[in-house]
């Protein structure tokens, strides 16, 4: 893979990433999640019990949700880094392809 190439991928994926972001609005799922962490910290929230598996199962979606984001920013993070130090570093550059797979 040549340089422009690496360019061209990093670009792609940065405006994927970032499309992701305005999608999923990772500030709002952590607010949300604090909310729903709060309501479920109350000493009655176990009384309602269906109220509660729909609380749980929420906080678990957007807490995987969240963490996928988190994880792919990540890692494109980790690559911009190795595209940076590859610049004039074969090793480096070596490291980048591997990491883009």
């Amino acid at each position: 893979m040549e340089r422009y190439e690496i360019n061209k991928w990093l670009e792609e994926h940065s405006t994927r990433i970032n499309d992701l972001k305005n999608a999923i609005k990772p500030e709002v799922i952590t607010e949300r999640l604090s909310a729903l962490s709060e309501n479920m910290q109350a000493p009655d929230f176990w009384n309602n019990s269906n109220k509660a598996k729909k609380v749980t199962k929420e906080s678990s979606q957007l807490e995987k949700k969240l963490q996928t984001y988190t994880t792919l920013e990540a890692q494109l993070n980790d690559i911009l880094a190795f595209a940076e130090a590859s610049k004039e570093d074969e090793e480096m550059m070596d490291m980048l392809l591997i990491e883009m797979d």
